[in-house]
């Protein structure tokens, strides 16, 4: 397996392959401490490319998120080729930092009161717009709960306008989930995939969902193949 290193860049944690272009897992190794319970071993040798952002809630009333982003957290961090934000959120934007090969430091996700009841899901992508961190897909692990400024939808409007980049969202929902939540974002024109997290096979869809080129991918690799 890659080994990988932690950089810090204006206290956001990027999560990046010590070995550029290199695969996380080599094809007939055996699957990592991240990935073991990842029950399609076909998954297990994907690579996710598109530069990812993971956004977990710290406020959902069941408690599920943390342990599920921790999770999701893992699989993507031996997956990645390209770049990895990974924030925690309540009314404000707490970045996650990489602290061994199998698992993320807790950064506030678990063990600590949150600093607020009332959840502001657009306060990672506000954060990222102001430190120039372009991303291509964004997943959230959220109830749907969203209480306050910046709400999703505003601050993503103003993260693609200002970097340029129209990064897809994935929902991952939890708990007793609030779909109007995802009303809202198509309501704003958002494309937005939503994936239940729950039991076996969860994380295998959402990788698969993450490591498929999108469609600007096909396009740029059809256009370039030789005729």
């Amino acid at each position: 397996m890659v080994t990988e290193r932690k950089i810090r860049n204006s206290g956001s944690s990027l999560w990046t392959p010590a070995s550029t272009g290199a695969s996380k897992i080599k094809t007939g190794a055996r699957a990592t401490a991240p990935l073991d319970n990842v029950s399609d071993f076909r998954v297990q040798n994907m690579a996710i490319n598109r530069r990812t952002a993971l956004f977990i809630d710290r406020l959902d009333r069941d408690q599920q998120s943390a342990g599920i982003g921790r999770r999701i957290a893992s699989a993507l961090s031996a997956l990645a080729t390209s770049s990895l934000y990974v924030y925690a959120f309540d009314s404000a934007a707490c970045a996650q930092e990489h602290q061994n090969d199998s698992e993320p430091a807790d950064g506030g996700l678990a063990g600590r009161q949150a600093v607020a009841e009332q959840a502001a899901i657009g306060a990672p992508l506000f954060d990222m717009r102001r430190k120039g961190h372009v991303v291509d897909q964004i997943v959230i692990v959220t109830e749907g709960r969203e209480d306050r400024s910046p709400r999703f939808a505003d601050a993503l409007a103003e993260y693609r306008r200002a970097l340029s980049v129209n990064p897809s969202v994935v929902v991952v929902r939890v708990g007793d989930f609030a779909y109007a939540f995802e009303d809202s974002l198509r309501a704003s024109r958002v494309a937005v995939r939503g994936l239940g997290f729950d039991g076996p096979g969860s994380l295998s869809r959402l990788i698969s969902v993450l490591a498929t080129p999108s469609r600007l991918d096909r396009l740029v690799d059809r256009i370039e193949s030789p005729v």
